[in-house]
């Protein structure tokens, strides 16, 4: 959601470091200077299934 809000011009922050997951929850810091996550949408999409379903 956040790659998507990016590339639309709505917000100019992106990830700068990602912090595991403890349970269920995680931590990320965004950053104007962080960076887009790689890979096309349905590959992160895909992605995003296979972590759920892992858990």
């Amino acid at each position: 959601m956040m790659r998507d809000l990016c590339e639309l011009g709505f917000i100019q922050l992106k990830e700068l470091a990602f912090h595991p997951p403890q349970g269920s929850e995680f931590y990320i810091t965004l950053s104007r200077q962080g960076h887009l996550p790689e890979g096309a949408r349905l590959e992160l999409l895909g992605q995003i299934l296979r972590e759920q379903s892992a858990a």
